[in-house]
């Protein structure tokens, strides 16, 4: 488990059965996880942060009681790589801060990383740019996602989804869609 603890968290409790089966149909590399062991995952993960100095986003707070985090769990995980703390730079991570966090185990010898190493894009001789690169794209959907533009998000969606069906971030991606998409049609249903 590389996890530096949880980057994200959101409650959907009134999800239908048709939004319910979209989102399982387009998660094809998801699998079954008995419950007790998703628990100890996500709260060994929030533990092991806290050691580091890592606190959960704020909408942890309002997630948590889903997976009964008041109740003792089982420590079944040990996080990290080779027992010590590994960090991949996601899309959206503020690396500078967290690289700040773990400075000092840095410093020893007692952490790793690997960060992500942003592509330019270049013209060709046509005068046309390259396809956009993966996290490009993620990020171009992050962004229409935040504007409410969730009609375009769902097309470019559709599309990642067709090309990386077993990559996480196209999955995220499409579950924050379904979700955003969920909550228009209960507040603007015409």
């Amino acid at each position: 488990m590389f996890c530096l603890g949880i980057k994200d968290a959101f409650v959907l409790t009134r999800l239908n059965y048709e939004d319910l089966s979209g989102f399982l149909r387009l998660s094809l590399s998801c699998s079954e996880v008995p419950y007790e062991r998703a628990r100890c995952i996500v709260l060994g993960a929030v533990e092991y942060a806290h050691q580091l100095g890592f606190e959960p986003p704020d909408d942890w707070l309002i997630s948590r009681p889903i997976i009964e985090s008041q109740r003792p769990f089982d420590r079944q995980f040990k996080f990290g790589k080779d027992g010590q703390p590994f960090y991949i730079q996601g899309p959206h991570d503020d690396a500078k801060k967290i690289m700040n966090v773990l400075a000092p185990l840095l410093r020893d010898g007692k952490a790793d990383f690997l960060i992500r190493a942003d592509k330019d894009i270049v013209v060709d001789d046509d005068g046309f740019d390259d396809p956009m690169s993966f996290e490009d794209r993620c990020d171009e959907i992050s962004d229409l996602l935040e504007q409410r533009l969730l009609d375009d998000a769902r097309d470019l969606l559709q599309d990642l989804l067709e090309e990386f069906p077993h990559s996480a971030e196209p999955l995220f991606l499409m579950g924050t869609y379904l979700t955003m998409d969920h909550w228009r049609k209960i507040y603007n249903p015409s």
